[in-house]
């Protein structure tokens, strides 16, 4: 099994946003309710359980045609600066970007996901003008700590490539004019 953090960062970003929200309780912004509300759910799957719908006979996955045939599970990384543990920059400018429209940048990988999980939390009597303003201003003040300590943030992942053959005709198809691989 991997662990969930490689710990390359002095920020964890999911103890930090739960640990950001819980300040909201404190500040009074959301109440202890709306914080036990929120919830993010994650898992770490194991090698085996990614090969699992694979070994059984009447896996939909076989039935399908799938055949496993390779899996490489990495730890990885990227900073603040939207680079991975390759140094290869996302950004696809020349420009120079600056550290709080970097910050902006690291952040919005996170709400992009995150920001729905937050607003269901928030209890349904307020109004979306208000849970919007609230949400704001949690991924604004997680994008100013960002652009104060931006050497402190960046995402530790497991990514897990799998390898997929499709062995089954679609539709009625020639076998061998249908089968590719999947990464």
């Amino acid at each position: 099994m991997f662990s969930i953090s490689t710990g390359h960062y002095k920020v964890k970003v999911i103890p930090y946003l739960r640990d950001l929200w819980l300040s909201f309780v404190a500040a009074r912004r959301i109440t202890k309710e709306e914080f036990v509300n929120t919830n993010m759910a994650f898992y770490s799957r194991s090698e085996e359980e990614f090969k699992a719908p694979f070994l059984y006979e009447n896996s939909k996955v076989l039935e399908a045609g799938l055949e496993f045939v390779s899996i490489e599970i990495k730890e990885t990384y990227f900073d603040s600066n939207l680079k991975s543990e390759t140094d290869e920059s996302s950004v696809t400018d020349d420009e120079q970007l600056s550290v709080a429209r970097k910050a902006r940048r690291y952040v919005n990988v996170f709400r992009a996901w995150a920001e729905a999980v937050f607003m269901s939390g928030l209890n349904g009597c307020r109004s979306e003008k208000e849970k919007v303003a609230i949400v704001n201003a949690l991924f604004g003040q997680f994008e100013e700590d960002v652009t104060r300590n931006p050497q402190d943030f960046g995402y530790d992942m497991i990514v897990a490539y799998i390898d997929i053959v499709k062995s089954k005709p679609i539709n009625g198809a020639n076998s061998e004019e249908t089968n590719c691989i999947v990464t």
